[in-house]
This record gives C-alpha cells, sequence and structure tokens, in this order.
C-alpha cells in the first residue's frame, strides 16, 4: 500500500478509536446508550477493564500523532493498539466462556467438532 495512503487509513482508525469511545457501545432501553466515556467514569479505579477502556482513546490518540509525524512509528503503534484491545478482548471472551458454561455444552461441542472431522478425516470406502 502507498505510504500516503497507509498515513491516512491509520489516521482514520485513530479518529475511529477516538470518536467510538464516546459515541454508545450499549443500548440499555432506558432512554440512552452507554458509551466508552460513560463507563469508564463510573467503573471503579485500577480494575483492568478500566484501563482496557481508557486506552482506547490514548492509543488512537497515539494512532493520530504518529501518522501525522512518523509512517513507520505509526505501524507499529498501530499494531500494538489493535494487539492490545483484541487481546484484552480475546482473553476476556474466553475467560467468561471458561467460567459460565457446563459439562453438557463441552459435550456438545467436542461432539460438534467430532461430526465435522471424522468425515473429513476417514478415508471413503473402496
Amino acid at each position: 500500500m502507498d505510504p500516503k495512503n497507509a498515513r491516512t487509513l491509520l489516521v482514520l482508525t485513530g479518529v475511529a478509536l477516538l470518536v467510538g469511545f464516546f459515541l454508545p457501545w450499549f443500548d440499555i432501553g432506558l432512554g440512552g446508550g452507554v458509551s466508552g466515556f460513560s463507563a469508564a467514569r463510573r467503573l471503579p479505579t485500577g480494575a483492568s477493564f478500566t484501563a482496557m477502556l481508557w486506552f482506547v482513546p490514548l492509543g488512537g490518540l497515539a494512532m493520530i500523532a504518529t501518522a501525522v509525524s512518523d509512517l513507520r512509528y505509526a505501524r507499529l503503534t498501530s499494531v500494538l493498539v489493535g494487539l492490545a484491545l483484541v487481546g484484552y478482548a480475546v482473553v476476556q471472551t474466553v475467560r467468561v466462556f471458561f467460567a459460565t458454561t457446563g459439562f453438557g455444552l463441552w459435550l456438545v461441542i467436542v461432539g460438534s467438532l467430532a461430526a465435522l472431522l471424522v468425515p473429513l478425516l476417514t478415508r471413503p470406502a473402496r
């Protein structure tokens, strides 16, 4: 990709993180939604979730600043911000999944994988 186009896309991505932080994330049906900003303000400080919420606009600002000033650092900043946010989301999703699922669901998952893999790994009869 052309460096100028990459720089523009990284600036827009940083702007998306920054603006998205202030827009509604969840609509709880009470006439207004919960934004990242409102959640970050209301949650107890020191929680890892609160820290990651504040990382969203800070990461966006860092991406904008580095994309405007130096494309080499913009690429690194973008990768680090993306890895941090996506990585945190994946870890929390897996943690919640393991904490809330029972043996029956695990049996269904294993059975479903077996139903998919056994026919694919078995040679057809001649």
